[in-house]
Order: C-alpha cells, then sequence, then structure tokens
C-alpha cells in the first residue's frame, strides 16, 4: 500500500509541474544523456564505467553524510550494493539544467526499485543537484548534494 501511495504521489508531482512536456537545448540534452549512460552502468553494476563519469576529484556532500564524500567512497559503496542488490527500475527526473560553458548544474528527482539479494523488493526516491564539468568530450559530476526523501 505504501508503495502505491508513494507512486501515485510521485505522478501527481510530475504531471503537476509539467515536467513531461519539458523542453531541453541541444547542450541540455548532453548533459542528461550522459547522466542516462551513467545511471546505465550502476543498473549493469559497471564499476569501472560508472567510474569513468565520476572525476577524480569528486567531492559530494548526501543527507546521509556527516562528511564530505570523495570518489573512493563511490569504489567502497559499490562493492558493498552490487552483489546484494539488483536495480528492477530506475527514473532520472531533471527538473532544472543549467549548462556554463564546460560546467554544468542538474537539479533533479531520482527513484529506483531494487531487489535485495533475499528478494525482498526496495524502493528509494532521492533529489540530486549534480554539478558537471567537461572534460575530453564527456561530461564527468564533480559533485554533488542531495539524497534520499522520506515519505510519510
Amino acid at each position: 500500500m505504501k508503495k502505491l501511495l508513494l507512486v501515485t504521489i510521485s505522478l501527481c508531482f510530475l504531471f503537476n509541474t509539467g515536467l513531461i512536456a519539458k523542453e531541453w537545448t541541444d547542450a541540455q540534452k548532453e548533459i542528461l544523456n550522459d547522466m542516462e549512460k551513467s545511471y546505465e552502468t550502476w543498473v549493469k553494476k559497471d564499476l569501472a564505467g560508472f567510474l569513468s563519469y565520476i572525476h577524480d576529484d569528486y567531492c559530494g556532500w548526501h543527507y546521509e553524510s556527516a562528511v564530505t564524500q570523495k570518489k573512493s567512497n563511490f569504489v567502497n559503496t559499490a562493492n558493498y550494493y552490487f552483489p546484494k542488490y539488483e536495480v528492477i527500475f530506475y527514473e532520472l527526473t531533471p527538473l532544472e539544467v543549467q549548462v556554463l560553458d564546460d560546467v554544468a548544474i542538474v537539479h533533479y528527482y531520482f527513484y529506483f526499485l531494487a531487489k535485495d539479494d533475499e528478494g525482498k523488493e526496495q524502493s528509494s526516491q532521492s533529489r540530486y543537484t549534480d554539478i558537471f564539468i567537461k572534460e575530453g568530450g564527456k561530461w564527468l559530476l564533480i559533485s554533488d548534494h542531495g539524497g534520499e526523501v522520506k515519505v510519510k
């Protein structure tokens, strides 16, 4: 019942804010495409591919963390979660995208449904602000802030 309520609220949010009809510029589409590719590597549990979208100087701060995190934290987290969870479904919903030369700022909503190693389904919804830098023709995550949003 809680999952149904969560999905219903999420859909109402999407339709009421007009996100479905949002038109993006070519520059905005480019950063969103690279974001999507990075999440696809995460779903496939391709750690090397996923890390290729994270800048070596990455520093982010997540709601759940008392301190900022570095790129090495992605490795530790992936090594823990990849064997334990299978992502069944995920959805990125960009809210705003700013592209300023070789820097991009993306505010977005993220939802995923996963199955743990015991077959139990778990869902999570988060909101993030990601900051990217373009190097070698590819957008790399250099900083972010956000995390899971608790729905009551």
